[in-house]
């Protein structure tokens, strides 16, 4: 509507689910709402955009499996114990981007930004080790499972955590004729708080009765915090037809703290620490076009990941240095061909129950070391006309070997061992 704009959008998706839980009438599917606000206004030098979104989800779903004898007879049956499991989310996010066309050759974006995600997923703790006992055997585990048997103290916990994160970031965007300028900085913080109760439950002639709730503490009862701050610096310059030149320098700045506290009113701090770590980033990578179907490339730059908000005062983050080059080819094929050497100073895992780090461990980060991935990726595509139409294809491969590059007696790893979840042969076929 002349100078402005507007769209509204919504989903819901709902599902009754497949499951069926013993002794019980209740659905195990889900209720998903979202809804989203856009609103814009354009003129010829600046513009604003508005957009806000919320979504919710109510999911009736659990942890808890199955026996191998019980998922052979009916896989989708749930024991009554996962009766009370429940997700239960929210997410709401506001984002507004000015642009300002400075000047002919000056053109300059602010985005502010602001979300808010809250989970609540209450579900049975330990009743994998109870499918672990029926398994080998153990008749009262099993009989635990069916109802038959009663039994105290099942524990139903509130994996509950609320996380924010909010931030302003400024760029400008310059065009010198050959030189391309990119000017910015970014100021972001963000939030953990995890509260998560445990409520008691006993069955007694195959129904659960609720017994008590114990309060959290520990790590249960925490509050991480991070705040970072960030400027760039970017000259895209092409220096003759042949060669264009990319030179980055970017600066990180990093401060994060967690704090546990030994009672639920939170005036007692169990513990806390800190982490501060800032990083010079530079970066440097050409492009040089042989001949109309020729090019090589080649490129260093400076790598970093901070550490998560359960960071140590004297751990240090991941840096790397990383190294490429290749070569390409643009016809009737597109050929590339692109070695890699990456140098990192202090390898990092992030620990998640979906991928456990090397030692185990399935939440916070671990650190292994001096370590090196190298490798070389290849891709070939092409498209073949058929009639009136065209099929794509594309063939891409990369090999890499990733390991220690260092004896870390203190962690127990040896110089030459493999890092963990990096796949030695990746092979990808696309045809359309």
């Amino acid at each position: 509507v002349g100078d402005f704009g507007f769209l509204v959008e919504t989903a819901q998706r709902q599902s009754e689910g497949f499951k069926d839980i013993d002794r019980s009438s209740q659905d195990t599917g889900y209720d998903i709402s979202d809804y989203m606000v856009k609103l814009a206004w354009d003129t010829d030098i600046q513009s604003l955009l508005f957009k806000a979104q919320y979504s919710e989800e109510v999911s009736d779903e659990t942890y808890l499996g199955l026996t191998d004898a019980d998922f052979d007879r009916d896989e989708d049956r749930r024991y009554g114990l996962s009766e009370p499991d429940e997700m239960d989310n929210d997410h709401q996010g506001y984002n507004l981007v000015y642009k300002l066309q400075v000047a002919d050759n000056v053109g300059m974006s602010v985005t502010g930004y602001y979300n808010e995600f809250a989970r609540d997923w209450f579900k049975l703790s330990g009743g994998g080790s109870l499918i672990d006992d029926a398994n080998n055997g153990d008749a009262m585990a099993q009989g635990i499972l069916d109802g038959r048997f009663d039994a105290t103290d099942l524990q139903y916990k509130h994996n509950n955590r609320t996380y924010e994160s909010q931030g302003i970031e400024l760029n400008f965007d310059m065009d010198f004729g050959d030189h391309q300028l990119a000017l910015g900085g970014r100021v972001h913080e963000d939030e953990m708080d995890r509260y998560q109760p445990v409520e008691y439950f006993d069955q007694v002639d195959g129904e659960l009765v609720f017994s008590r709730i114990k309060e959290p503490t520990g790590s249960n009862n925490r509050i991480e915090t991070a705040d970072a701050l960030t400027f760039w610096a970017v000259d895209t310059w092409q220096v003759n037809d042949a060669l264009l030149l990319n030179l980055a320098l970017r600066w990180e700045d990093v401060e994060s703290e967690r704090r546990q506290y030994a009672d639920p009113e939170r005036t007692e701090l169990d513990s806390r620490r800190s982490n501060d770590n800032d990083e010079w980033l530079p970066g440097a990578s050409f492009t040089y076009d042989l001949s109309d179907s020729w090019q090589v490339l080649a490129g260093v730059h400076r790598g970093f990941s901070p550490l998560g908000g359960g960071a140590r005062e004297l751990e240090d983050p991941e840096t790397s240095t990383n190294y490429e080059a290749g070569v390409r080819y643009r016809g009737e094929w597109f050929v590339e061909a692109v070695g890699f050497y990456s140098d990192f100073d202090n390898k990092s895992e992030n620990c998640s129950n979906a991928n456990p780090c090397s030692n185990g461990a399935t939440s916070g980060s671990f650190t292994t070391g001096e370590a090196t991935i190298a490798g070389l990726e290849l891709q070939v595509g092409t498209s073949f006309a058929l009639g009136s139409f065209d099929m794509p294809l594309d063939l891409m491969y990369t090999y890499t070997d990733a390991e220690i590059s260092k004896d870390n007696p203190e962690e127990g790893f040896d110089k030459g061992d493999q890092l963990a979840s990096i796949p030695e042969n990746a092979f990808s076929l696309r045809l359309g």
